[in-house]
Order: C-alpha cells, then sequence, then structure tokens
C-alpha cells in the first residue's frame, strides 16, 4: 500500500494549488466578461457615433434653416421698410426716388401698368409669378425666385405702395432683387470634411443648386434625387417617404444603402417652396473615428503610461473647450445685455428730441414755448452724443483698437479745461467744484492730454452728478514721484456723496454698472464712464482706485506716468470777441463740399450770421471742378466732408493739392468727419488736409478755424 500512497501524493503536489485555481478562474471569468464588455462596449460606440452623425446632421439642418429664415426676415424687413418709406415720403418724380433710396441696391417699381422700372426710369423683364398677381390686396412681403432678362436668376422681394404717383404714373408696389448667390452661400455647402453636402431640391426631386466642390457629387451626378435612389435599388418604401416630404414641403430623415454606403438624408423646407435636402455617407464619416479608436486601444494595450498621458491631455483639452464655451456664452449673454442696456440709453434721449420738436412745431405761435422745447431737444442731442462717444470709446478699448497719442502738452491747460468744462453744471446743481491742491513742478509733458481730459471729465462729472445740492467736489493734482524723465503724477477727485458699498465698488468699473441700474436710475447716464476710464488708464500703463464710504463719499485716485519735457513759453493769444470774428469773415468765401442736402443747409444756416459768403458741392469731384475754376484767391477756405459719392472728400484732397491752380498747395482745406480718433484726424493730414472737425459740427469749433486760418 505504500506505493499507493507514494504516487497519490506526488500527483497532488504536481497539481496546481486551490488558490491557484480559484484566482485563474476568477481571471479567466473577469477575461471572458472583459471581453465581453469589450464587444458591447464597441457595439454600442458604433452604436453611438453613428447616433451622433445623425444627430450633428439635425444640428446642421437647423442651423442653415435658421440662417435662411433671418436672412429672409432680413431681406423682407427691408423691402417692407422701403416701401413703407417710400409710401410716406410724398415722392413724385423718380428722381427723388433715387435720391430717397439711393442707399440700397437692386430696388425697382412695380407700376400699375404691369412695368417694371429701375430707379433710372429703364423698364426690365422680369420672369415671375407674384409679378402678376395684384398687389393691392396684399398685406404683407412675398418672395420668390425670378429671372431678370440679361442679367440672371435674382431672390426677389415684394412689396405694396399706398398713393405713390411717380412722374404721373401710379405705382403699385416695391421690388427688391438679391443675387441668388447669398441665398445660396447659405442654402448649399460640403460637410463633413466634403464627403456630405447639402442640396437644394424641388418638389419633384430635382437638384436646383449643388455645391461646386464635395466627394458626394460623384453619388448624385443625375439631375433627380428621386431617380437616382431608384435606379441604384435604394429601398422604395423609402423612396416614397423621400419623395413625400420633398412633394409636401415637410422635414423627414431617411436612411438609405448606396452602393454599398449608409447615407442619411435629412430634408427641410426653405420657405421659398423649395427643400434643402443634406446627404450624408454616415458610414463612411465614421470609418476614421473607429480607426482612431482601435488605435487609442493598441496603445492602451501596449503602453499604459502613454494612455495615462493621452487621457490626461484629453481631459485637458475637453476642460478647456468647456472653459472656452462657457467663456463665448459669458460674452454672448454679456453683449446682449449691452445692446439692451445701450438701446434704452439711446431710446431714452431720442425719444425726447422726437418728442420736444413735436411740441416745438405746435408751438411756433408761442416762441418762449417753442424755445424751452428747442433748448430740451438740443441738451437731448447732446447727451445722445455723450451715449454714442461712450459705446464707440468702450467698444475700441475692449476690440484693442485704441490707439493714443504722444504728443507734447501742458498738465495745467488740461486742468484748467477741466474746471472750466464742469464748473457750469456744477453751479447748476448748486455743488462747490474747486482745487484742494496742484502741486507740479513740471507743467510740461508728453501723452495723449486729449484721453487724460476725458478721464478726469468723467471722473468730475460723475461726481457732480451724484453729490447732492451743497456738497463739494475737489480735484487734486500733485507730482508723486520721478524717475528719470518720468513723473508719477497722482490726481485725487474727492466728493461728499452717498458713497459707494463694499459689494458695489467690486464691480465698480464694469460696464452699465451704478449703486442705482441704469435702467432705473434717477441719474441720468450710460454706467459706462468709469469702465472706459478704468481702460484708458490702463491702455496710459497707470492705474486707477477709488476709496469709499456709505454716507460719506468717495474718492477716485488715478496715478499716471508722463515723460517729462520743456516746452518754451507760448506767446499769449490775443482774446478776439465776436465782432473781431465778424471783421475777419466779412468778404471771406468759403467751399462746403457735402453730399447731404440737409446737412449742407444747416451748416450753411449756421454760418449765415457770421457774413461768410458760401459756395457749395455735392460730391468731391464738384468740389474740385469749383477750386480749378476759381481765380487765385478766391476762396480763403475749403470744408470737405470725408465720406461722398463720386469722388471722396479724402481724394478730393489730393486731387486739390496735385492741381496746377495757384492755391492748390496753400488753400486750407478742413475735414468734416464723423470719426473723431487720433487716427482719423493722421489719415485726414495725411491726405493733404490742414485740420479737422467731428461731426455733429459744434459753432465754436468752426469759429476757431475761421480764426486761425483767416487771420494768415
Amino acid at each position: 500500500m505504500r506505493p499507493v500512497k507514494t504516487t497519490a501524493k506526488r500527483i497532488a503536489q504536481t497539481q496546481a494549488p486551490f488558490w491557484l485555481k480559484v484566482t485563474s478562474g476568477i481571471l479567466l471569468v473577469v477575461l471572458l466578461m472583459g471581453t465581453w464588455a469589450f464587444v458591447r462596449a464597441y457595439s454600442d460606440l458604433n452604436q453611438s457615433i453613428h447616433e451622433e452623425r445623425v444627430e450633428s446632421v439635425q444640428q446642421i439642418s437647423d442651423l442653415v434653416s435658421r440662417k435662411l429664415s433671418l436672412l429672409k426676415e432680413l431681406h423682407e424687413d427691408e423691402t417692407a421698410t422701403a416701401a413703407q418709406f417710400l409710401s410716406h415720403s410724398n415722392a413724385s418724380t423718380m428722381s427723388e426716388v433715387s435720391e430717397l433710396l439711393s442707399h440700397l441696391s437692386g430696388i425697382y417699381l412695380m407700376m400699375d401698368d404691369g412695368r417694371c422700372l429701375s430707379l433710372e426710369g429703364k423698364a426690365i423683364v422680369i420672369s415671375g409669378s407674384m409679378l402678376s398677381e395684384d398687389l393691392s390686396t396684399w398685406t404683407e412681403v412675398h418672395s420668390e425666385f425670378c429671372t431678370v432678362q440679361g442679367k440672371g436668376d435674382f431672390w426677389a422681394f415684394a412689396a405694396p405702395v399706398s398713393n405713390v404717383v411717380i412722374d404721373g404714373a401710379p405705382v403699385a408696389g416695391l421690388l427688391e432683387v438679391v443675387d441668388s448667390q447669398e441665398y445660396a452661400d447659405v442654402a448649399i455647402l460640403p460637410v463633413f470634411n466634403g464627403q456630405g453636402a447639402s442640396y437644394v431640391v424641388d418638389t419633384n426631386g430635382v437638384i436646383l443648386l449643388r455645391p461646386s466642390e464635395s466627394q458626394a457629387n460623384e453619388y448624385f451626378q443625375s439631375h433627380n434625387f428621386l431617380h437616382i435612389l431608384a435606379n441604384d435599388g435604394v429601398d422604395p418604401a423609402q423612396v416614397d417617404k423621400l419623395q413625400t416630404a420633398l412633394r409636401t414641403c415637410t422635414e423627414e430623415q431617411v436612411l438609405v444603402d448606396l452602393r454599398g454606403d449608409t447615407w442619411l438624408m435629412q430634408t427641410f423646407p426653405d420657405n421659398e417652396g423649395r427643400n434643402i435636402v443634406m446627404a450624408i455617407p454616415v458610414s463612411v464619416t465614421a470609418q476614421e473615428t473607429f480607426a482612431g479608436m482601435r488605435n487609442v486601444i493598441g496603445l492602451m494595450v501596449v503602453i499604459a503610461a502613454a494612455l495615462g498621458a493621452l487621457s490626461f491631455l484629453w481631459l485637458h483639452y475637453l476642460a478647456s473647450k468647456n472653459q472656452r464655451t462657457k467663456l463665448e456664452s459669458a460674452r454672448a449673454s454679456l453683449k446682449s445685455d449691452f445692446l439692451t442696456k445701450m438701446s434704452h440709453d439711446i431710446r431714452t434721449p431720442l425719444n425726447a428730441i422726437v418728442g420736444s420738436n413735436e411740441l416745438a412745431l405746435r408751438s411756433l405761435d408761442d416762441p418762449p414755448a417753442a424755445a424751452i422745447h428747442l433748448e430740451r431737444s438740443k441738451k437731448s442731442g447732446e447727451y445722445l452724443i455723450e451715449v454714442i462717444s461712450d459705446m464707440l470709446d468702450m467698444n475700441r478699448l475692449d476690440s484693442g483698437k485704441m490707439a493714443l497719442s504722444h504728443n507734447p502738452f501742458d498738465l495745467n491747460e488740461v486742468l484748467d479745461s477741466v474746471i472750466a468744462l464742469q464748473n457750469g453744471p456744477a453751479e447748476a446743481k448748486g455743488v462747490e467744484l474747486a482745487e484742494e491742491l496742484r502741486s507740479l513742478s513740471h507743467a510740461n509733458y508728453c501723452g495723449d492730454a486729449t484721453r487724460i481730459r476725458q478721464c478726469l471729465v468723467n471722473l468730475v462729472s460723475n461726481a457732480v452728478k451724484f453729490t447732492p445740492e451743497g456738497g463739494t467736489v475737489t480735484l487734486t493734482c500733485e507730482e508723486a514721484s520721478q524717475d528719470g524723465s518720468i513723473s508719477l503724477i497722482k490726481l485725487v477727485v474727492r466728493d461728499t456723496g452717498p458713497g459707494m458699498s463694499k459689494e458695489f465698488m467690486e464691480r465698480l468699473f464694469e460696464p452699465f454698472e451704478q449703486e442705482q441700474s441704469s435702467l432705473t436710475s434717477s441719474h441720468v447716464g450710460s454706467g459706462l464712464g468709469l469702465a472706459i476710464v478704468h481702460s484708458l488708464v490702463e491702455l496710459m500703463d497707470g492705474e486707477v482706485s477709488v476709496d469709499s464710504t456709505p454716507g460719506r463719499g468717495s474718492a477716485f485716485t488715478v496715478y499716471l506716468p508722463l515723460e517729462r519735457i520743456y516746452l518754451p513759453a507760448a506767446e499769449p493769444e490775443a482774446e478776439q470777441d465776436e465782432r473781431d470774428l465778424l471783421e475777419l469773415c466779412r468778404g471771406k468765401r468759403v467751399l462746403l463740399a457735402e453730399d447731404n442736402e440737409m446737412n449742407r443747409e444747416i451748416i450753411v444756416d449756421l454760418l449765415s450770421d457770421l457774413g461768410v459768403q458760401i459756395d457749395t458741392a455735392s460730391n468731391g469731384a464738384e468740389a474740385v471742378r469749383k477750386v480749378e475754376a476759381s481765380e487765385a484767391g478766391w476762396y480763403a477756405l475749403v470744408l470737405m466732408d470725408i465720406q461722398m459719392p463720386v469722388m471722396t472728400g479724402l481724394e478730393a484732397a489730393e486731387a486739390i493739392r496735385a492741381s496746377q491752380h495757384p492755391d492748390g498747395a496753400t488753400l486750407p482745406i478742413v475735414a468734416l468727419s464723423a470719426g473723431a480718433y487720433q487716427e482719423d484726424v493722421e489719415n485726414s493730414l495725411r491726405h493733404g488736409m490742414q485740420d479737422h472737425l467731428t461731426k455733429p459740427l459744434d459753432l465754436d469749433d468752426i469759429n476757431k478755424v475761421f480764426r486761425r486760418y483767416f487771420n494768415r
């Protein structure tokens, strides 16, 4: 029996331990479950990618549909507005209509007798069903695609007009034609790296428009979508489903097998009796994704460390992408908030201007009352200019396009001008405005005096605005320190107003922020002033801070590094009163180049009391002709608008300088421009002008220009 025991013992010794068998079994089960889970996950991934492709196509379709709707609404609104404008314009001749609608392109008049006339009075032939309809029965803008003889295909928008007779012929409506390429740029496009595409298809399945570059065109070379699918053996039920959707212009989504690939066909209407069909080869577009996943799995097996690093980078990318998405969403929200508040702040003075002018017109037989209404209108207009200027400044600062000048200036003059500008508002409110300290060892510096003055005016005007009657506002200026040729200038604006809470001071320099909302506050203001101050001071390498206690007032401190320079003392200018100016202007002739007739009349009326003789030109080319045809010394000065038809003011100035006229090189030319920034001024000077006035024009600025150049 002993040998038997020995053999059994040896067999027992050669078998694997029980714990190893159990562990191996568990590992085998885990391996099998892992394999099954991987196969299942891979299958689910396949389905997920397919569903994501379908969802992406739906999103692209929705985006194209929205863009087409917005484009159509834009042109409908433009056409409706032009039609209403024409109906209420009292225009009676084609030239008046042409001038009235000169800012629009592709505008035609639809006459009662069926003719269609351009604004030059030329008849055109347009093919389209809606043109034969009775426009008097319309209540809204109609649109369709049509062909203009000799020009091509266009997207036409028509709106009825009422009580319009042009050159003795009744007008039934107004027609705007838009290049069909504008529609095509939105409706047709290659997608998924050109593997798919969108097509414009009519109700019968005929392809009307297709992208020029897309691999999908190889599958859809024929002219009819339905015939292509039917001839390639696609399931008839799917073809019928697509055909019904095209015929009824309804949204539909079908999956078809075409030449061994699975295609997603998404159709939706374009609101013009046509359909947009998105054709995406979902099986092809997913191949690159699957190949990438297989590579990732291989890397997981071979290089675990690389997978960990890749996972980290991927998570970092997703986090960054999510952060960018949130940032873009915040920017979009800020932009919407900006437009909402600016709309309110622009409409408020605009309503006051319109209302005051209406009341003034009703009070023509009561001059004192009319004067009050006009004064209110003027103040509202000045405030509107401030709001628009603040908005433009804030936009340029945010976009990094604000350019600073670096010119010599006298800081004392800047401080004096700030006090002079704000003395009136302070006295009117019963607030004491004074300088508490001015301690400067130097007066002359290099920098942007205009922007420094703007910052101080914003701070002082804010202090005056929020300081109650009987309060005090002080301005302090001192040279805090010196470092070589750079002086650190400390400016403090202190008030005895209501002060600010600690919570509000944390967002004080953000746009539109006031202790009370700019939409509800009793204090008029855009809420951009302090944000502009903060941005400008930072742009000038300075710092701005605030110290405030509720109920005790606030103190704004600005530190600006400025380069010290030496300027010789300027000769004091002799003061000139109104009689001196009238004497200077007597016998002088000025050429005014301005394309807007109303602006010409306003400027002529403003200058009429000065005794200046004024010739006018409606464009730059006419201004050049008048100068060249004049005798030497005939014109003392030219006021030149920048934006004009035929020839711009800049081109006209260059032409005058290059002419052979005796005064061509020396005749003072002053730019009239809506551009108020340093680069606008420099651009005017670069084109041969000697000075630059910003619209809307201020009579005091014009008087200064006359004194400057008529004294020569």
